[in-house]
């Protein structure tokens, strides 16, 4: 064959080809149109979805990125050709020529622009769908299936907690209300919702504030204060609040058990009926018992919720899973298990108190719950269904040992939403001696008692979590059934807002008695009861007659004045021969009477400027209690009062007092000596501050004692009251070491410790190992503080081993310090692990090395050979909680980490903070984003000089992009996907810096922010 036949063949060949194709787009012109459609359709979902996302974004304040933007313009352009197109298939229907024939023309140009068509629509789709997954990942994500707990996740619980997220995004509605009975579950449903709107970043700031029945309006100012980072003085609370709810972000403050309309410009909470911008101001979000949302705002400005009780099977599956009830799926609810939760009304808190009352009875429980449930008569209360009195009194029937009844009866005394103090628990039931008489006499013994009492108590649904350590609440419709349980039982009689006494005889009987009353003045001036054992009077009255306690000499065990503000001490109260608990309120200003009580063991009073001499005679006394009154300081403790009262258990003493004198002085003393405190042998509970050169701790003894609240040299610099409630807490300041063991011991006990300016003597360069006596050194402590010391470690691993309960650790200018923890025996690798560390401060350390030693190699990169440098975070230390690590000036450091940390180590850190660390190349290897740092949100850089690339990729040039302005390629979009998370970036001062990341990209949703003084780092993400 020679060449002009081959030319020949070979053009012909391509002209067959060209032909078919073109009968191709004549003889496929119906499976081109319709795969249009189909991939038109596949990109109107796409771009539905993004546009969605991109939506959602833009109310959340945030900026779409320029690529998704120009995506979202071509995908509406091209829907429209494809229109056109489409809109044209009618012309391809039309005879050609008046004859039979389809018109050939049309359908060879709609088949050839639907093919063509068809290929630009999937390559678009394409590039859309990498968007996706990034989108879906970065911006909030949606609401949750289950996002409530504790067996609530029911269809008509879910269904609200949706409609009430989206009306905290409709910018149109500025006032929610939620109302329902008693126990529904409206407050556990809005602090679902508020959990929510803080996750999902729909607010700039969520302040929770509990109103109550009776309002006091300075109190809830005070906690949306406190929420908003806000001080508060007695003058324009209102104002100042009101301007900073006005400040132009978004706010949404949430008050809880509203009783009444309130007048939210009088509190300070902007007006719902205020115009200005939608997309931020104040919203307000109330729940009540009743719809009463109408009267404090526009009826067109607010959206109302209703939550009613659980459906009868919702009700039932929680209350089989409460009373863990296992059933088969073709079998039915127990019939007795099915009458007494259908007795329940539905409501939630009644079901889980009954249900965890008779988990795990016999058959003649229920039988008998059945029956109780059916029978018993109560006082109704208004809005409040009046099957949950009979539920929640058969729980409380269920309650064992009779302890229990008592210490659940207890409770009811304190006012509505109160935090309940175990303090104040121990001391009552001391006081009233309500506990098994068999029981020591002793304050301790009456404290792990009334623990284990509440411990039963929470697990029964009877008491909840209070929002400090150490305190509890109750639901204020259980408190309701347990005060109509107490009256009913003639034990205690609660009375609010009276008006004159009860009428005679209507507290006979009781043994305990709660009033309160706006005066006493107008009253009687005696109650005379004989039977009457416990007084508790609330009152703004400044006085009571001096008669008022006569009648009551011989019974008055427990007297509580201390919401009262009463000034000066009735005559009579004198003659209470039998008192053992007396709470006075602040500010009294003589309590020289109490020196006849000489049965007084429990003695709180707060605000006074001397402790009267007289007080040495309360030789019963176990627990004194001086406040810590800010106005009103103590300043005289007279010598030999306290070293008199030698069966003193617990004694509290003011942080600002440190008048103590020294006994070695010839002159006459007016104030106590340190070392009668020696003298109390029974000593189990000190509070005490003592200033500096008072008195050594290692003349103090105080290796009995088993909480306390002690300060050294310094006064305690901020009231805490979550650290108040903690019960052993220690500062030393000035403080030199070693310490003798005896007060080392009370060192090792400490749950919160600080320590500022303590120098190391005697060759000791550690925190130390106590006495071998004590088997788990620190086993208590929570927090560390450690500030301007010379250790040059604080723990050996024998004593890290044992801090089980650490949550925060801060170390701040130890110039000393190499290293956190120690090794004391050589070649010792072991991994340590800190089980609950949840945050971490270093700051000011120039010589740290690292975190803990390690004999493996490490591989600094751009480290020199002749200035090896380990991380700061070997693979031998686990940090599996760890939420936030904040690290600043640490000149030695060279990188954070070197290598991937063990699997469950940093996997919860959500904030990391850098701050001019001179000597950091790196933080991280690269790896590290794929797996321990998938949680992190907030990422912060600051000063760092020499940092070239904030995770460095070993094989790569860290001067290549992490995503470029351009559209997507492909290599692009075969790059990784690091920090999922991540929201957050702050990047400033960083001289040296090029690279984020090489050859990886973040999610789109990352906001940047201060991204200055960086001039190598031209496109950072």
């Amino acid at each position: 064959m020679n060449v002009v036949d081959q030319i020949v063949g070979k053009i012909s060949e391509l002209a067959i080809t060209k032909c078919f194709c073109h009968i191709g787009y004549l003889y496929h012109y119906n499976d081109n149109i319709q795969n249009l459609e189909t991939e038109t359709e596949g990109l109107q979902a796409v771009l539905t979805s993004i546009n969605n996302r991109a939506e959602r974004d833009l109310r959340n304040a945030q900026d779409i990125k320029p690529n998704v933007v120009k995506w979202q313009k071509d995908a509406e352009e091209m829907l429209g050709a494809v229109d056109t197109i489409l809109a044209n298939r009618e012309r391809s229907h039309t005879k050609c020529l008046n004859l039979t024939c389809p018109n050939l023309k049309w359908r060879y140009r709609l088949g050839k622009e639907s093919k063509r068509k068809t290929a630009d629509v999937i390559s678009l789709k394409g590039r859309g769908s990498m968007f996706q997954p990034v989108l879906s990942m970065s911006y909030p994500a949606p609401t949750p299936v289950s996002p409530l707990t504790n067996h609530e996740d029911f269809d008509s619980r879910q269904q609200i907690f949706k409609r009430i997220l989206e009306a905290l995004k409709d910018p149109t509605i500025k006032m929610i209300g939620v109302h329902g009975a008693g126990g529904v579950g409206k407050t556990r449903m809005v602090n679902e919702v508020r959990n929510q709107a803080k996750r999902d970043g729909l607010f700039n700031d969520v302040a929770f504030a509990v109103v109550s029945r009776n309002l006091d309006k300075k109190n809830v100012q005070g906690e949306l204060a406190a929420q908003l980072g806000l001080t508060l003085d007695d003058h324009g609370r209102a104002d100042r609040l009101l301007d900073r709810l006005q400040n132009g972000k978004k706010n949404l403050v949430i008050l809880d058990d509203v009783w009444d309309p309130l007048d939210l410009k009088e509190i300070g909470i902007p007006t719902t009926t205020d115009h200005g911008n939608n997309e931020g101001g104040c919203k307000v979000l109330v729940t009540s018992r009743k719809n009463l949302f109408h009267m404090m705002t526009l009826k067109a400005r607010n959206k109302e919720f209703f939550i009613p009780v659980l459906e009868k099977k919702e009700a039932r599956t929680l209350f089989m899973k409460t009373a863990e009830i296992s059933v088969n799926s073709h079998e039915e609810m127990p019939s007795e298990s099915k009458e007494v939760c259908d007795e329940c009304g539905g409501l939630p808190v009644a079901i889980l108190a009954v249900a965890k009352a008779l988990k795990g009875k016999g058959s003649y429980a229920w039988k008998d719950a059945v029956k109780q449930l059916k029978s018993n008569n109560f006082n109704k209360i208004v809005d409040i269904d009046p099957k949950l009195f009979p539920s929640l009194k058969l729980s409380y029937d269920h309650l064992e040992p009779e302890d229990a009844r008592s210490c659940f009866l207890l409770c009811s005394l304190f006012p509505e939403d109160a935090n309940i103090s175990i303090h104040d628990l121990v001391r009552y039931s001391f006081g009233m001696r309500l506990l098994d008489p068999t029981l020591s006499t002793s304050l301790e013994d009456v404290r792990n008692r009334v623990l284990t009492l509440v411990e039963g108590l929470k697990a029964s649904c009877l008491l909840l979590d209070g929002e400090y350590d150490n305190t509890v609440k109750m639901h204020d419709v259980i408190r309701d059934v347990a005060i109509s349980i107490a009256k009913d039982e003639k034990r205690y009689l609660v009375k609010h807002d009276l008006k004159k006494w009860p009428e005679g005889g209507t507290y006979e009987g009781y043994s305990a008695i709660s009033l309160m009353s706006e005066y006493f003045r107008e009253m009687p001036g005696e109650l005379g009861s004989k039977e009457l054992r416990m007084l508790v009077l609330r009152s703004k009255d400044s006085s009571l007659p001096d008669s008022f306690f006569n009648g009551m000499e011989t019974n008055l065990e427990v007297l509580d004045l201390s919401d009262t503000a009463i000034e000066t001490l009735p005559l009579s109260l004198s003659k209470l021969v039998k008192l053992r608990m007396l709470f006075l309120p602040k500010g009294i200003k003589n309590i020289s009477l109490l020196g006849e009580l000489k049965s007084l063991e429990i003695l709180c009073v707060n605000g006074i400027e001397e402790l009267a001499p007289k007080i040495r005679q309360l030789t019963c006394l176990k627990l004194l209690d001086l406040g810590n009154n800010k106005d009103v300081k103590l300043k005289v403790i007279p010598p030999n009062v306290l070293s008199n009262l030698t069966r003193m258990e617990e004694l509290w003493i003011p942080d600002y007092f440190a008048e103590w004198q020294d006994e070695a002085n010839n002159e006459e003393r007016k104030n106590a000596s340190l070392v009668e405190l020696n003298l109390l042998t029974c000593l189990t509970t000190l509070k005490v501050h003592i200033s500096q050169g008072k008195s050594s701790p290692n003349n103090l003894c105080f290796e009995n004692l088993v909480r306390f609240r002690i300060s050294i040299g310094e006064h305690f610099e901020r009231y805490d009251e979550k650290e108040e409630s903690s019960t052993s807490i220690l500062q030393l300041s000035g403080v030199r070491f070693p310490l003798e063991d005896k007060f080392k011991a009370l060192l090792s006990k400490s749950e919160v410790l600080y320590l500022y300016e303590v120098t190391c003597d005697g060759g000791e360069d550690h925190l130390g190992t106590p006495q071998p006596s004590m088997s788990r050194p620190f086993c208590n402590l929570r927090k560390l503080v450690v500030q301007n010391c010379t250790f040059k470690y604080l723990f050996n691993l024998s004593v890290v081993r044992h801090l089980e309960q650490l949550q925060e650790l801060y170390v701040a200018n130890c110039s000393n310090m190499e290293v956190i923890v120690g090794n004391e025996r050589q070649g010792d690798d072991e991994e340590i692990t800190f089980p609950r560390l949840e945050r971490i401060f270093l700051v000011g350390l120039p010589n740290l090395k690292g975190f803990c030693p390690s004999k493996r190699p490490h591989s600094i990169t751009g480290a020199s050979n002749s200035d090896p440098a380990q991380p700061l975070f070997g693979e031998k230390v686990v940090f599996p909680c760890l939420k936030e690590l904040d690290i600043r000036r640490l000149g030695n450091v060279k990188g954070i980490w070197d290598r991937t940390p063990p699997a469950d180590s940093f996997q919860k850190l959500t904030r990391l903070e850098l701050w001019r660390c001179d000597s950091l190349l790196y933080v991280a290897p690269s790896e590290l984003l794929l797996g321990s740092l998938q949680n992190l949100t907030d990422l912060v850089i600051w000063s760092c000089g020499l940092l070239e690339e904030v995770f460095k990729n070993r094989g790569s040039d860290s001067g290549e992009e992490i995503v470029s302005k351009h559209e997507p390629t492909t290599e692009e979009v075969d790059t990784n996907v690091v920090l999922p998370r991540l929201l957050v970036v702050h990047l400033f001062d960083l001289p040296r810096l090029k690279s984020f990341c090489s050859g990886s990209k973040l999610p789109s949703s990352v906001l940047i922010r201060d991204i200055r003084k960086c001039p190598l780092l031209e496109t950072p993400f």
